[in-house]
């Protein structure tokens, strides 16, 4: 074609007709079948693209037309354009028909799709030659010199004839066996369906490539292959926005050129995003952390901006961001920081200041039971395991924040406390005999643990013994669930040199939930000394 310009996969397919056709001079195999085949499925897809590009072109042609006003040179040129695409479809509609009869005649399609009929030469010859040498492709040679005619009465650029006989062919004219065909033996003659298919779609092919150079000629003097620039914002980036004092602030400012008449397509991993009228597509998500170094994680994103140029064809642009995610300090605010108590209550907020309002906290851990408290970052942790250190792991919307490790201590078991007609009793002096009226026990909470954990340290004693001793004999031990007795109820008198001993059998700590869990005491027996 002279004077267009042929994308590489054209010129491959254009080398790939030739070299098959000079192979089907030769033999006519299964596999030159195949080949042909997926030359001509290559053919039709090339012409159908090459139309969809012609098409956007011609509506910018029109589109630029308006735009600068309908004078009356551009309106011309318009017309031209538009009268060479309706020629063109004429006669690329012209040829499927021709393909479309052919296949039909020819026995149809099987049922995956190939040709019944694919070898199939003599009913080529009736319909492409005839027997009169009336056949459709002299009607066909017509219609394409008639239209590189027309084309070139109102182009620029000027191409020479699609369908010549060999006399007329340069690489042809010599070739003693060929040089006496006219064009429709050239092309029809002798040869298979699926091969007289291929150089239909070629001639196709040509007539679109045709279209196109003429097409895109005309909308270069339009300037219809530039961007319309329909705005100019000015924008400033910068790296952050906040600045600690004695820093140096630094940002590009610059103007960038917006067009309302095609909104580009913005894509981020597998995500649109939602495009505005100015073209400006918004992208947000949460970050997420990781392992940190140094406090820091630098991490990236890729995205993607579709849009089609001024001749149809599309663009994409690739835009890579680096962004550095910090590590978020979490507060913690105990009784106990750093340390829990196993089997206990331990309530603790947990807070991350930088994430502000977007702060919607979950928690996870291993050896514990978690329960969030009804304000955001209040939780309860209740170690159960056995490990000694547990790792609180703090996640927000979904992402992880980081985790904060407690140590796990072991309740301290509470001391015993003996009052004597109320008082506490001094071990170095002891009671007077004489005085004693009752005699009450009851459980001290360790005071560390208390204070930290007040819900946590309520015990109760629910089953204790007493025996006095005296000499060598004493008193049979007696059993009492109420944690004061009357002197009345130890059944024996006391007297001076008597020991009361006091053994604590059952206690029991009553924990955040109100549930009852039996308290280990150490075998040691309490003694009260009387004088």
């Amino acid at each position: 074609m002279a004077g267009s310009k042929e994308t590489p996969r054209q010129k491959m397919i254009g080398m790939m007709y030739l070299v098959l056709t000079a192979l089907l001079a030769l033999q006519v195999s299964s596999a030159l079948i195949y080949k042909f085949q997926y030359l001509n499925d290559s053919l039709e897809k090339t012409v159908s693209e090459t139309k969809e590009i012609s098409s956007e072109k011609l509506k910018n042609i029109a589109s630029a037309v308006k735009q600068k006003g309908n004078k009356a040179d551009e309106v011309k040129l318009k017309e031209e354009a538009e009268a060479i695409s309706q020629r063109t479809r004429d006669l690329v509609t012209f040829i499927d028909n021709l393909k479309k009869d052919m296949i039909t005649k020819t026995g149809g399609l099987e049922e995956d799709g190939t040709l019944k009929g694919a070898k199939e030469e003599t009913e080529v010859e009736v319909i492409m030659i005839g027997a009169a040498k009336n056949g459709k492709a002299y009607e066909l040679k017509k219609k394409l010199n008639d239209y590189v005619s027309f084309v070139n009465e109102r182009s620029d650029k000027k191409f020479g004839a699609i369908a010549l006989d060999a006399s007329e062919d340069p690489l042809l004219k010599n070739n003693p066996d060929q040089r006496n065909k006219d064009f429709a033996e050239l092309n029809f003659g002798q040869t298979p369906l699926v091969a007289a298919l291929a150089a239909l779609s070629e001639m196709e092919s040509r007539v679109v490539g045709i279209e196109a150079v003429v097409l895109d000629a005309k909308s270069k003097k339009l300037d219809a292959d530039e961007y319309k620039v329909d705005e100019l914002i000015p924008m400033v980036r910068t790296g952050t926005k906040i600045i600690p004092a004695g820093m140096k602030y630094e940002a590009d400012v610059f103007l960038t050129a917006i067009t309302n008449s095609d909104k580009p397509k913005i894509s981020v991993g597998n995500a649109d995003l939602v495009v505005d009228n100015n073209g400006v597509g918004k992208f947000s998500f949460t970050a997420s952390g990781g392992n940190y170094i140094g406090g820091e994680i630098k991490k990236t994103w890729t995205g993607k901006i579709k849009i089609k140029k001024p001749n149809g064809q599309d663009t994409i642009y690739t835009i890579t961001e680096e962004y550095i995610v910090t590590e978020p300090v979490i507060q913690v605010e105990s009784a106990t920081p750093p340390v829990l108590y196993k089997n206990c209550g331990n309530k603790l907020n947990v807070q991350v200041p930088a994430l502000a309002n977007n702060y919607n906290p979950d928690f996870k851990v291993e050896g514990a039971s978690v329960t969030k408290g009804s304000k955001k970052g209040e939780v309860m942790v209740v170690p159960t395991g056995s490990i000694p250190i547990v790792s609180l792991k703090v996640n927000s919307n979904g992402n992880y924040i980081g985790e904060q490790k407690f140590t796990i201590k072991l309740i301290p078991p509470p001391t015993v406390e003996v009052r004597v007609n109320g008082r506490v009793i001094d071990p170095r002096v002891g009671v007077e005999a004489k005085t004693v009226r009752n005699i009450s026990v009851r459980m001290v909470p360790n005071p560390d643990f208390q204070r930290m954990l007040p819900q946590e340290a309520i015990y109760n004693i629910t089953e204790w013994s007493m025996s006095v001793g005296r000499g060598r004999r004493g008193s049979p031990s007696k059993t009492f669930k109420s944690t004061t007795i009357s002197v009345n109820d130890i059944g024996t008198q006391l007297n001076p040199n008597d020991n009361i001993i006091i053994d604590i059998k059952q206690v029991k700590r009553k924990n955040y939930k109100g549930e009852l869990e039996e308290v280990k005491m150490p075998d040691k027996p309490e003694v009260v000394t009387l004088y």
